[in-house]
């Protein structure tokens, strides 16, 4: 836990930093040497403010770099906290309830399945008018 401060307070002193146009590039350096977690990074707001620095003209490429390497390191941490395909086989195998088995009954037969009735069909057309004579039934004639 100590070491999670410890890297809190190293990023917020590099962040200090890249506010000073002399120190972007001391700070953005610093930066890439380390790789904070994801925790980190949304706590802090540091790549925020390493995205804002992506139009400099002298320091925009080492931004961008910055921010490809913290991406990548994202990545690899998600994929390792993905589960394999076959590692919910084994829990799911364990979980299996099994019924007791009694040799003094023959086993209960199964009710056979009954069909339900066929459902009539939807009508989706619009109720056909009455004809008429030409003449409204609201008008007198």
């Amino acid at each position: 836990m100590s070491s999670n401060l410890f890297e809190l307070k190293e990023i917020q002193k590099y962040m200090d930093q890249l506010k000073h146009e002399r120190k972007i590039g001391h700070a953005l350096r610093k930066l890439h040497c380390q790789t904070p977690s994801a925790a980190v990074l949304v706590e802090t707001g540091v790549e925020k403010v390493v995205h804002d620095l992506l139009g400099h003209s002298e320091h925009g490429l080492v931004a961008r770099l910055l921010l490809g390497k913290w991406k990548a390191a994202a990545s690899e941490a998600a994929k390792s906290r993905k589960r394999p395909a076959n590692a919910m086989a084994a829990p799911l195998l364990l979980r299996v309830k099994q019924e007791p088995i009694s040799f003094d009954a023959p086993p209960a037969a199964k009710k056979p399945k009954t069909s339900a009735p066929a459902a009539a069909p939807l009508t989706t057309s619009a109720p056909v008018p009455e004809e008429t004579d030409g003449r409204d039934a609201k008008s007198p004639g």
